[in-house]
């Protein structure tokens, strides 16, 4: 049985968040997504991924590489960085 993805849906609606967002250095790329969700490092997951001025929302599969837990050191936002499959 394949194990269920957990689903995120991210509208990202300008430049300046997508470069804020966006982990170049990920092979393949990848996003930090602020969130609440308690997901662990290599959990598969699936954005439903809507750029700037696009009506169409683009699929993407990735894994979780690193979780920053709420209440972290440096005032950092919680959430997960993902690179994409």
């Amino acid at each position: 049985m394949v194990p269920q993805r957990q689903l995120f849906s991210l509208v990202i609606k300008d430049e300046l968040i997508l470069h804020k967002t966006y982990m170049a250095f990920l092979k393949n790329g990848g996003l930090f997504i602020p969130c609440e969700h308690s997901l662990k490092i290599g959990e598969k997951v699936f954005l439903l991924l809507r750029l700037i001025n696009l009506s169409e929302q683009i699929p993407i599969a990735a894994k979780v590489v690193w979780v920053t837990f709420a209440g972290a050191t440096s005032n950092r936002a919680a959430g997960v960085g993902v690179q994409f499959e």
